[in-house]
């Protein structure tokens, strides 16, 4: 109405008065994402009532209850005197589970996982530093990038586990990188960051679901446990 968007009761009448330009729905939630005129990001429940202040650039979609949220000064890359990191983590009721100043880029969580990059000075051909958090804001596990890295075709951990794709020599020895090599294979990590099992011949994995993958082989694709 006017541009602005309402819920309604079931009788038509307006369950809420607002200023927001944006509602992003409630769906299955009693929370939902709000955007001012001014676009600044906010977090009301199903009365209105604001429950995060709408002092973000932006908040991620809410998932295992948490949200990425973005501050408005946020500068994450360039000469490190200009460097500003504000971004971090909060639930439902704005409560702060990861501060700002601590990394650079966080994802959003996955089945009680989330990875953010670490504020370390780059270096020449290595520039992945990353870490695992849980949803109780702690660093797992820091990822040694230089033997492994998350699988990007299924990136996030099921069932407790995650795929890794792990090199077969030091990366920064690598001189050119193309589609057809084979210099990493396939392998698992539980929660701490330990390899539970690998397979040189493995080539691809799905994620695990009741206990079982998938692994591709030369040979073609096989389930696992």
């Amino acid at each position: 109405l006017d541009g602005r968007p309402y819920f309604i009761n079931r009788t038509g009448e307006f369950s809420f008065d607002h200023p927001y330009s944006e509602i992003l729905g409630f769906d299955y939630n009693d929370y939902s994402i709000v955007i001012t005129d001014t676009k600044k990001y906010g977090v009301i429940d199903k009365t209105g009532r604001l429950l995060v202040d709408t002092i973000y650039k932006k908040i991620e979609s809410f998932s295992d209850g948490l949200a990425v949220v973005t501050g408005m000064n946020h500068k994450p890359y360039g000469k490190p005197k200009k460097v500003v990191l504000e971004i971090g983590v909060i639930n439902a009721a704005g409560q702060i589970i990861v501060p700002f100043g601590k990394y650079k880029e966080i994802s959003n969580f996955k089945n009680g996982f989330a990875t953010a990059e670490l504020d370390v000075a780059p270096q020449q051909g290595y520039y992945n530093h990353a870490a695992v958090i849980g949803t109780d804001g702690t660093e797992r596990f820091v990822i040694p990038a230089k033997k492994w890295y998350l699988y990007y075709a299924n990136d996030g951990f099921s069932s407790g586990l995650a795929n890794i794709e792990i090199y077969k020599t030091d990366p920064e020895k690598i001189k050119q990188w193309s589609s057809d090599d084979s210099k990493t294979y396939i392998g698992t990590i539980d929660s701490n960051g330990k390899i539970i099992h690998s397979d040189q011949n493995w080539k691809g994995i799905t994620p695990f679901h009741n206990g079982r993958a998938f692994v591709k082989e030369k040979e073609g694709w096989f389930l696992i446990n």
